[in-house]
């Protein structure tokens, strides 16, 4: 598998997501509904190629095979990763009217965002991260509690992604090489380049506010201020009526 570094790397990425699931067993529908939702990023992989990488994949057409894992994954790791964080469940109660429009929103809100800064000179990764960074903002303007959640994803997803990064170089030496570095910012913490960092970081703060406005998750009540039940209930009626 050394000739594939990004498919075993995707495979041990589902594996961890596997014993998530196996580990946190309340968080199971969270974790489950979000990587089933970030999965599709994956197609967006075409957009990086071959300006900021040029992976060896397996099979190739609009993306390969490691980019839908890689994506589910990662998914279901960071809401793991932050609802483990979190004293109760986060409950999930999608509404399939809010879905639909809170999804395609975000969904507008970032092609808006990112098609405009594409077709300017700045590298692809900036553009995404200035989308990824839109997307957040929007989440919180309409759910401002979710900011825990944010800080919690940034915190625990980015030195978490560091760790595995540096460690898949550390096991591929020749994978460093798949990155288009002549493109890069011409940054780099440990050997990995400064981009990655950035977007493990913005990825843990964005994708669980995002999951957590779309689906109408409700935060568990903290110790102080109305019964728990009732802030409950009052955040979910809230999130409900929302677009």
């Amino acid at each position: 598998m050394a000739r594939y570094p990004y498919l075993t790397l995707s495979l041990a990425l589902v594996s961890v997501a596997g014993l998530c699931m196996l580990a946190f067993r309340r968080h199971r529908r969270g974790m489950l509904l979000s990587g089933l939702m970030c999965a599709p990023t994956g197609l967006l992989s075409f957009a990086f190629v071959p300006e900021y990488w040029r992976p060896v994949r397996v099979a190739e057409f609009v993306a390969g095979p490691e980019d839908i894992l890689y994506s589910f994954a990662n998914g279901v790791i960071i809401w793991a990763a932050v609802a483990a964080t979190q004293p109760s469940p986060l409950l999930l109660r999608p509404n399939r009217g809010a879905f639909a429009k809170r999804y395609w929103a975000l969904s507008g809100i970032g092609a808006a965002v990112f098609y405009p800064l594409g077709a300017t000179n700045l590298p692809v990764m900036t553009a995404a991260l200035l989308t990824m960074a839109a997307l957040g903002a929007a989440a919180l303007w309409r759910r401002p509690g979710l900011w825990r959640l944010s800080v919690a994803g940034a915190a625990i997803f980015g030195l978490w992604y560091a760790l595995l990064l540096r460690s898949a170089f550390a096991v591929w030496p020749h994978f460093a090489g798949q990155w288009s570095h002549e493109n890069l910012w011409g940054l780099q913490l440990a050997g990995m380049p400064l981009e990655e960092i950035a977007w493990g970081a913005m990825y843990g703060a964005v994708w669980p506010t995002i999951i957590a406005y779309v689906l109408g998750a409700s935060l568990p009540a903290r110790a102080s201020g109305a019964p728990a039940r009732t802030r409950e209930a009052m955040a979910t009626v809230r999130a409900s009526r929302r677009p």
